[in-house]
């Protein structure tokens, strides 16, 4: 028994759902909640690492194993696509993810379904540039399975993220 009587408290989870501090006993108490333990930044965390780890993958199989030449074109200059391009665009893709789920969830009534809708959407316009910007059949086929690879690994890991929406209609 703890020093205010009770048996003491867990985090109840219901559903998904967050309920609070619960007293074992079923005594009422004044408790100070610690937050949905879900939003501890750790999934976040964990999601962007995965949308970088699956474009680093890809790179070394293509690269590092297959001895695929990555360059790309940018305008009229050709672009030797590195390990650090890939670890940079993958944050950058994990992180611009993250902050547009954030936003959605404080602003619409279903915020993973919207962000899905507008992350699959993403994903198909940008399979554009590696199309046109390989400078090989076995270059543009990488930078595409790089794309795939990292934007389904954020959609799966980012969505699985989502709070509900605001409630407020």
């Amino acid at each position: 028994m703890g020093e205010d009587g009770h048996l003491g408290t867990v985090v109840g989870v219901q559903g998904g759902e967050y309920l609070g501090n619960l007293c074992l006993d079923g005594g009422a108490r004044d408790v100070e909640p610690l937050g949905d333990p879900r939003r501890l930044g750790v999934l976040e965390e964990v999601a962007a690492a995965g949308g970088v780890a699956v474009g680093l993958a890809v790179w070394i199989a293509a690269v590092a194993l297959l001895g695929v030449n990555l360059t790309a074109r940018s305008g009229e200059d050709l672009l030797v696509v590195g390990p650090g391009a890939v670890f940079v665009a993958g944050l950058v893709a994990s992180l611009a993810a993250l902050g547009l789920l954030a936003l959605l969830e404080r602003t619409t009534r279903r915020p993973r379904r919207t962000w899905t809708i507008v992350a699959v959407s993403v994903l198909v316009v940008s399979l554009a540039g590696p199309l046109m910007q390989g400078t090989s059949a076995a270059a543009a086929a990488t930078l595409l399975a790089m794309h795939v690879a990292v934007g389904t690994a954020i959609i799966v890991a980012v969505g699985g993220t989502a709070r509900p929406g605001r409630r407020d209609g």
